[in-house]
């Protein structure tokens, strides 16, 4: 069941390495996930963070010490997110570029 569920992951999120596009829907997903999440909280700034979190250029962190513990969390886990997600798309793309030629 669980190797069921992992082939159906890698299927829909990258088409087991041979769909870039698929990673960089999967991305958006998760960056528009966690933008509704900052925004609800921090208002339009809320996109800013997101964007800093997702693509790790740290935009508006100040505005973490302002609130608990969890969106901190939240915050690292969106920045963990983003460097997987971007890695592999590169590797994604190197991929069916070299299986394409």
């Amino acid at each position: 069941r669980i190797h069921k569920l992992t082939q159906l992951f890698l299927e829909y999120t990258n088409g087991y390495g041979m769909r870039p596009l698929r990673v960089l829907a999967a991305a958006g997903t998760v960056f528009a996930l966690f933008t509704i999440i900052f925004a609800i909280h921090f208002g339009s700034v809320g996109f800013l963070l997101s964007s800093g979190g997702f693509f790790t250029f740290g935009a508006d962190t100040n505005l973490l010490s302002t609130v608990g513990f969890g969106y901190r969390i939240l915050y690292f886990f969106e920045a963990f997110l983003g460097v997987t997600n971007m890695s592999l798309f590169i590797v994604v793309l190197t991929n069916y570029w070299s299986l394409s030629q």
